[in-house]
């Protein structure tokens, strides 16, 4: 009597759900005009104050928020219609973005505007993420959760790779508001992924 073999576990295998493709393509972009615009601000604040405190200080600004606001971010991904909060998350983030952005072309980008806007993207991040990853997990049957959370992973590291790596890239060749810029129309593409996604709201 032949032993029955044990299901494959393909790392890849939550893709080929309609609902999590959309949700992860848009988040790898996303992730990877974040990750941009977190270089280039650093490099923005070290180059104007020359002091590598101040560029720390401003990152603190952006994970600070997470220590406070962690529980509430929780209750709303719970209590609310995740791809709505998801996608007024991804706008509150590019209305920053594009402030960055605009101030950066019209030469009135200073530290002070980078650290409070640094805090409130914080707050965002803090407050719609959980929405995000709860969403995540509905997105794929409970056989391929283990797949999805694992590409999930892999793509916000993706974004700490190839993010830096561009906006190296085009700080060298061009000026720090076009990095901003890119950031800003990246979370479009969480938006545009949010209208794909077919599945019940919660």
């Amino acid at each position: 009597m032949s032993t029955p073999r044990p299901p494959r576990l393909s790392s890849l295998r939550a893709l080929k759900h309609r609902d999590f493709a959309f949700l992860w393509g848009g988040a790898a972009l996303s992730n990877i005009g974040t990750w941009m615009e977190v270089l280039a601000l650093g490099v923005y604040v070290t180059k104007v104050t020359g002091r590598a405190e101040w560029t720390g200080g401003v990152a603190a600004l952006t994970w600070l928020p997470a220590i406070l606001l962690s529980p509430l971010g929780g209750a709303l991904g719970d209590r609310f219609d995740r791809r709505r909060a998801v996608a007024l998350g991804a706008l509150v983030q590019m209305v920053l973005a594009g402030v960055l952005a605009v101030l950066a072309f019209n030469g009135g980008l200073t530290v002070r505007w980078v650290a409070v806007i640094s805090f409130l993207n914080g707050c965002a991040v803090t407050l719609f993420m959980p929405a995000f990853s709860a969403l995540i997990a509905v997105s794929v049957p409970k056989e391929d959760l283990h797949s999805a959370l694992s590409l999930n992973s892999a793509q916000a590291n993706l974004g700490r790779i190839c993010g830096p790596a561009l906006a190296a890239l085009l700080i060298a060749h061009t000026d720090i508001g076009w990095v901003l810029l890119l950031n800003t129309l990246s979370f479009g593409a969480v938006m545009l992924s949010l209208l794909g996604v077919r599945g019940a709201p919660a």
